[in-house]
This record gives C-alpha cells, structure tokens and sequence, in this order.
C-alpha cells in the first residue's frame, strides 16, 4: 500500500479510502445497532419473565441485571404490585426496583408501607432501607407510632439504616418514651447512624460487624453491653453510648437480604451470649426460610442481666 506522502497516492485512492472507512463504519453501526435490539427486544423481555423466578433475598442472575436495566425495567416491576399477583411476586418486584434509581421508584415504596399485608409492608420497609436516602425517614416514623409490634420495631430498624444527623434528636426524644427493648432498638438506631456518618462513603460503604474471636471476648463483650442496658435504662441514651452499643452488636447489612437482617437484628439486641433467640435465627437461616412468625421483642424492660429472654 503507498505511504501517505507518496504522490502517487491520488483523489482516487482517497476516495477508495474513504469507501472502506465508511463501510466499517456501516458496519459498526449495525453491530450497535442489534446488540442494543437484542437487549430490549430479547434480553430484558425474558430476564423479566425470569423476575419471579428467584427467592426474595436472593440476588441471581435475574434480579441483578434487571436492577441494571434501570428505567426500562420500571414498568413491568410497578404493574406487579396488583394485588391480582402474589404476595411473594410482589415482595420480589419491590426489592428490584429498590435497586432502581428512577423516579417512579420511591412512590411505589413509600405506597407499599400502607398495603394491608404485612409482608408487603416488610419488603417495602427494606426497600427503602436499600436506596439508603434519609429523606425517606419521614414516611418511616409514624410506624413507631402503630400497635404492631413486629413492624414497630423494624421500622426503628430502617430508620437507623438510612438516617443522618438531622434525625439524632427525634431518636433520643422517642428513646426517651419508651422503655426495655424498645429504647434499645432505638439506641442501636442512633450509634448506627452516626457510625454511617463516619464512613468515607456511607452510600456505598457499610458499617462493618465485630467479629467475635472466641468465648472469652463473647463474654468481655456481653460484659459491656450489660452495662449499656443498665446506662440506657437508668440515664437514658447519649450519642456516644449509641454508637458503643452499635459497633458491638451490628449485625451485616452488607447482605442483599435486607429484610432478614433487619429482623436479626432485632433478636440480637441482648448481646453474644443471649443466644437463645438467636440461634433460633441462625436455625431458620440455614432452612432458607424467613423469620416472619418470630415474636416481637417485649417493649418493658424484663429483669435485669437478660434484657431480652
């Protein structure tokens, strides 16, 4: 092939040139052009086939590329919360589109707290947990004001999730209405907040659990989380007791199963020892089942140095 700067390098071979490079310009095109069909005319319309096709709490294949797909996904998702479809199929829809950052998402989640069935309403609570806004806090505090325990208490769950400094005050104030499990809920609440606070990222970073190392450490630890109960209880919660009694019994919410964890941690509130709800949980965790039938913490303090048995 003649170099550039060769003279003999005319208007023709240009033009020769020119063909070629629009050709495989053609080419490219095309190419762009039918993966981008192939994606919304096959791809996303049998992922969305697929969308019931996992467990909720499970992230397979499915879930995660259509939580990819993002708006266009949105649709489908939204019309599965009918009642017309299940329980299960709409708890799923809802946690996929909590993944989604379009518009029509938070409205969706913030309907879904009000639906009749509780389960709905769980898998709406860790939905908006999930988009970790804190803004959402305000569609959040009226359940701590309901009688059903079992969403009371995980809705001072999420509200710890997805809070911020703003909300520190309303937390000690309602801390300071309730008693036994109830403020303890609400002081885990707080120190999770503020340990969020402290991360580099907190929108993409989690805090981290204690690992505990053996049976020594596992009593050193209830040790200090007795006497956080015995503070709590006598002189109420501070902000720097909260964030104490969270780095010491955080449970991971690093997991995509974020309704599970939000009802363990409302059942390892007591510490490492009190193992004897928890190893319930562990049980049903190993079964693949969800904890929803487990009893809601009591909300008077029991006697002293079992908060939660």
């Amino acid at each position: 092939m003649p170099s550039l700067r060769d003279r003999t390098f005319n208007s023709g071979a240009w033009a020769r040139l020119a063909m070629v490079a629009g050709g495989l310009g053609i080419i490219g095109g095309l190419i762009y052009v039918s993966v981008h069909l192939h994606e919304r005319h096959v791809r996303l319309p049998h992922l969305l086939s697929q969308r019931h096709s996992e467990p909720v709490g499970y992230p397979g294949m499915a879930t995660s590329q259509l939580a990819h797909y993002g708006g266009e996904a949105v649709d489908t998702l939204l019309a599965d919360l009918d009642p017309k479809f299940t329980v299960e199929q709409r708890s799923k829809s809802i946690e996929i589109l909590s993944a989604i950052d379009d518009p029509r998402v938070i409205p969706a989640l913030v309907a879904a707290l009000k639906d009749s069935n509780l389960t709905i309403r769980i898998a709406a609570l860790a939905g908006i947990a999930r988009t970790k806004r804190p803004e959402l806090t305000q569609h959040l505090w009226p359940l701590t004001e309901i009688k059903d325990a079992f969403l009371r208490q995980r809705a001072i769950i999420a509200i710890g999730l997805i809070s911020t400094e703003p909300q520190h005050p309303k937390l000690r104030e309602l801390a300071k209405e309730v008693a036994g499990a109830e403020r303890l809920l609400y002081a885990w609440a707080l120190g999770y907040s503020i340990l969020r606070a402290k991360l580099t990222d907190p929108a993409t970073q989690r805090v981290r659990p204690l690992t505990i190392r053996d049976d020594a450490h596992a009593s050193d630890v209830q040790a200090e989380v007795d006497s956080l109960h015995e503070l709590f209880a006598t002189k109420g919660v501070s902000n720097e007791a909260a964030e104490r009694y969270a780095q010491l019994i955080t449970v991971d919410f690093g997991t995509w199963n974020l309704a599970h964890q939000m009802s363990y941690q409302t059942v390892v509130m007591g510490g490492p020892t009190r193992t004897g709800r928890v190893r319930y949980i562990e049980k049903v965790q190993e079964s693949g089942l969800e904890p929803n039938n487990a009893k809601p913490l009591p909300t008077q303090r029991p006697s002293r140095g079992s908060p939660l048995d």
